[in-house]
C-alpha cells in the first residue's frame, strides 16, 4: 500500500446552522463541513488513512458583529494496522460571545478495526477528554450600569457569580460499519453528561448523538491521471451525510 501523509489545512467560514428546538441549553461547535474534522465527527474514525494525519479547522459565525463564535481545533491520528489499532489526539477552543465565555478541551481517541470479510469491517472507537469552560465575568453589563448615556464604568452592584471555572471528565462512544463503497456510523458524546454550568446551578451537558454515512459512486466514463501505480483511476463522487441531535436541538448535513 502507498504510504501517504495526509495533511490537511481548512479556514472554514462556518456556521451553526437552523435547528429546531424549544427549550435551548448548552450544544456543541457544529463544524458545516462534518466529514473535514473526522475525530471530532466519530472516534471509530481515528485513523482512516494510511499513515499520520494532521488536522486543522478553524470556525467563525457572525463575524462582523462584536463578539463573534470562534471555534477552532488541532487532531492528529495514526493507524497501527499490523495490531488493528488506530491512536488519536485532538484539543478544540471555542469562544462565544462578548461575555467572554471560553471552552478549552483536550481528548485522546481510541479505534479497532475489526474485519468481517475481505470488503468488509466494523471499527469500535472511544474517547475520553478533559475540559475547562470559563467566564470573564468583568466583560458582563448589568441593568444597573446602563445609563441614559450607554454604559457606565462604575461596577455592578449585582451578587457575583461563584465557580467561573468549570472542569469536567468527557467521555464518548463510537462504532462505524465500511467498505469500499459506503460508510455507516453512530456516535455518542457526553455519555456520561457531566455537570458545565456555572455558579450553584446543576446543568448537565446533554448527550450529543450522530448519525452519519456515505456511499462512493464511481463514474466509469471518466478517468483520472492513475492511482499512483500507473495504472488508470475510475474518478468517483462521495455524497455523505450527518444528522445530530442533542437535547431538543436536530440537525441534518
Amino acid at each position: 500500500m502507498q504510504r501517504q501523509v495526509c495533511f490537511l489545512f481548512l479556514a472554514l467560514g462556518g456556521w451553526l446552522g437552523a435547528g429546531l428546538w424549544s427549550d435551548v441549553k448548552a450544544q456543541d461547535p457544529h463544524f458545516s463541513q462534518f466529514f473535514a474534522s473526522p475525530l471530532y465527527l466519530n472516534p471509530a474514525l481515528t485513523g482512516t488513512c494510511d499513515d499520520g494525519r494532521f488536522l486543522f479547522n478553524y470556525r467563525t459565525q457572525w463575524a462582523n458583529l462584536p463578539g463573534e463564535f470562534v471555534t477552532t481545533t488541532v487532531s492528529y491520528d495514526h493507524p497501527f494496522p499490523k495490531k488493528q489499532s488506530n491512536l488519536g489526539a485532538m484539543a478544540m477552543l471555542d469562544r462565544a460571545g462578548s461575555a467572554g465565555v471560553q471552552s478549552a478541551s483536550f481528548a485522546a481517541t481510541y479505534a479497532y478495526n475489526l474485519i468481517l470479510a475481505d470488503n468488509l469491517a466494523l471499527r469500535f472507537g472511544g474517547l475520553v477528554g478533559y475540559n475547562n469552560r470559563s467566564l470573564n465575568y468583568l466583560q458582563l453589563v448589568f441593568g444597573d450600569q446602563l445609563t441614559p448615556f450607554g454604559v457606565s464604568n462604575n461596577p455592578t452592584q449585582e451578587i457575583g457569580i461563584e465557580n467561573l471555572n468549570v472542569h469536567f471528565l468527557d467521555i464518548g462512544f463510537g462504532t462505524v460499519l465500511h467498505s469500499d463503497k459506503f460508510w455507516a456510523g453512530v456516535s455518542v458524546r457526553h455519555l456520561n453528561q457531566p455537570t458545565y454550568s456555572f455558579g450553584a446551578a446543576n446543568e448537565r451537558l446533554p448527550m450529543h448523538i450522530g448519525i452519519q454515512g456515505g456511499y462512493k459512486f464511481t463514474l466509469n466514463s471518466i478517468n483520472l491521471l492513475g492511482n499512483g501505480n500507473g495504472f488508470p483511476e475510475p474518478a468517483s463522487i462521495h455524497p455523505a451525510f450527518n444528522f445530530a441531535m442533542q437535547g431538543n436541538f436536530k440537525r441534518l448535513d
